[in-house]
């Protein structure tokens, strides 16, 4: 039977709990969106994209644990006269890149008069410039596409680094599609 208690018994541990934030402490972590991205409007009039990730544990698990990245659309809204399209695109393409390298691979990368791509592909200048344009028009279309259905983030996966901000929040700083090397993943023990 449950009834109202006639008394209510509480400690000074029940009280210092419930001041203390759960955030996740600096590192990096393994993750898994499950819920479909929430879009809004930033104070800029930028197109915005919350994306909650949950936490992994050590047996690749989703946890209660969950932080939400943040992703702004390069591109310009039509619906707020004025606005241009903000400098953005790195940001979705390392989102991208993370949960698909095969279709948003690297830039390639200048060595010499070259250009060389992660998988070794040589290339000349303009080739890298055509090959930048390419990914670049991909990389808006999919993230248009996304903003249009933000539930196609659903089941991505990829590794984050978490660091505090200046008012001691945690937020996402770093995507990848792989854990750095040299970094260890926090699979447990997730808050400060």
């Amino acid at each position: 039977m449950n009834a109202v208690p006639q008394t209510i018994n509480f400690n000074e541990a029940d009280v210092a709990s419930m001041g203390r934030r759960k955030v996740l402490k600096n590192g990096w972590y393994e993750g898994i969106v499950q819920a479909k991205a929430t879009t809004k409007l930033a104070k800029t009039g930028s197109l915005m994209m919350y994306v909650p990730i949950s936490v992994l544990d050590a047996e690749g698990e989703p946890t209660k644990y969950k932080t939400d990245y943040r992703i702004i659309l390069p591109v310009a809204n039509p619906e707020h006269e004025g606005h241009t399209a903000p400098n953005t695109g790195g940001f979705c393409h390392s989102y991208l890149n993370a949960v698909n390298a095969d279709q948003f691979p690297r830039f390639p990368k200048r060595e010499g008069t070259e250009f060389v791509l992660p998988d070794g592909t040589v290339m000349t200048n303009e080739e890298a410039s055509e090959f930048r344009t390419q990914l670049n028009t991909k990389i808006v279309k999919e993230m248009v596409s996304r903003w249009n259905d933000p539930d196609s983030f659903e089941d991505d996966t990829l590794f984050f680094q978490v660091q505090r901000n200046d008012k001691d929040y945690p937020e996402i700083v770093r995507v990848s599609g792989e854990a750095p090397d040299g970094e260890e993943v926090i699979c447990e023990d997730f808050v400060a």
